[in-house]
């Protein structure tokens, strides 16, 4: 069998495309397709549905390969996610590089690593994505059973020769903290956005800024996206406004606290909860608030935070993203999260802004948008990414 001329890169990820659910990674991956499939064949092993979902998606084929948006897509049913599966996966595909996008995943990333390193399925170079799930914000669910996995798996040299993508200098810090690394181990490159949508198709803003603030919180519904500091907020928020929530319940524990909290919103706050989105309804939903408030307690990079700027909406965001620069650029606010009074003085003051100012500022954040998700050094050190162990 001739080996394709493109170098393969073998793609681990718990979820993907139809999918959506899962946020931030499926779009990450998605884009590396996008930009720089021209440069690599990439083939991805995934799940055969969605988070949460108890049947696969209506239009793949399970267990078999097939073209998928750019690349080549294996969805496994839940039969077929043994460790023989994952060795004749590595076997049977001849590929020149390892990625994987989760350092706890126990089915597309532990697995896999373990057939690597035990039954010797590969030798060619890995690297891992953490995906933010080193940093302190993260860590702090379910702590005694990470740090434990760490322990372990550094003994069992589980990582060993594994090479680290962190999204961001704050990410690489992080990781290198939390496994003991050297930096030669970790590679700096920031994931690549959404492809920039053209004037003419993008969504015309349609608030009625004659009505109150309406604001928005769209991410995963657990307790490291921190909903529930985003209604404890609101809670002190005196002047009227509108508050809608979209996201995938993923801990119903945590969905129960954010609700017992939405009952006991004052009457000037009317806030509902609006189901989850389809990642092709997020740029007009952006586009019909004036305010995204997303006090995260962590991102590796933040997909929806550029999302909610190429809408023209601008944000409202902690400071434990690689999006700081915001404020300086007149697009939004960074506010630490030991500082909730700034939080609610923030909105208080943007909701006073007259409309010809809101509206100038949304221009200015569009503006702003186009220049960062048009960055071509972004691309250049993606490319190098995987080029620099080819």
């Amino acid at each position: 069998m001739c080996k394709p001329q493109k170098p393969v890169i073998l793609v681990f990820i718990s979820h993907y495309i139809p999918g959506y659910k899962a946020g931030g990674p499926i779009r990450t991956v998605q884009n590396m397709v996008r930009f720089l499939g021209d440069d690599f064949d990439f083939r991805i092993v995934t799940r055969d549905r969605d988070l949460g979902d108890v049947k696969p998606y209506p239009k793949i084929r399970a267990n078999e390969w097939q073209a998928i948006d750019g690349a080549k897509v294996f969805y496994m049913s839940p039969q077929r996610m043994r460790i023989k599966d994952f060795f004749n996966i590595f076997k049977s595909v001849d590929h020149d590089l390892v990625y994987f996008n989760s350092f706890f995943d126990p089915v597309f990333t532990i697995i896999p690593l373990f057939v690597r390193r035990y039954l010797g399925a590969t030798n060619k170079q890995v690297i891992l994505a953490p995906r933010g799930e080193l940093s302190a914000g993260a860590l702090m669910f379910k702590a005694t059973k990470k740090l434990t996995f760490i322990k372990l798996s550094t003994f069992l040299g589980l990582y060993q020769n594994v090479f680290f993508h962190a999204s961001s200098d704050l990410e690489a810090n992080e990781i290198a903290n939390t496994l003991k690394l050297e930096g030669d181990r970790i590679r700096v490159a920031l994931n690549l956005p959404q492809p920039i949508i053209k004037e003419d198709e993008r969504h015309s803003t349609t608030i009625d800024h004659s009505e109150h603030l309406k604001i928005v919180f769209l991410s995963r519904i657990s307790p490291k996206k921190n909903l529930d500091y985003a209604l404890r907020l609101l809670c002190q928020v005196e002047i009227p406004l509108e508050f809608n929530i979209y996201g995938t319940r993923e801990d119903p524990i945590y969905w129960e606290e954010c609700r017992r909290l939405i009952d006991t919103l004052p009457s000037n706050i009317s806030a509902r909860y609006c189901g989850s989105l389809n990642p092709a309804d997020v740029g007009k939903v952006f586009s019909e608030h004036d305010l995204f408030l997303f006090p995260t307690k962590g991102e590796n990079y933040g997909h929806v935070i550029a999302e909610s700027l190429s809408a023209g909406t601008p944000v409202l965001i902690s400071d434990l993203t690689p999006w700081n620069f915001v404020e300086t650029d007149g697009v939004g606010w960074t506010v630490p999260l030991s500082m909730p009074e700034r939080y609610v003085q923030t909105i208080a003051t943007y909701a006073r802004r007259s409309i010809s100012e809101r509206i100038e500022m949304r221009s200015r954040v569009k503006e702003k948008a186009i220049e960062y998700l048009s960055d071509a050094k972004v691309l250049e050190k993606n490319y190098k990414l995987f080029a620099d162990f080819l």
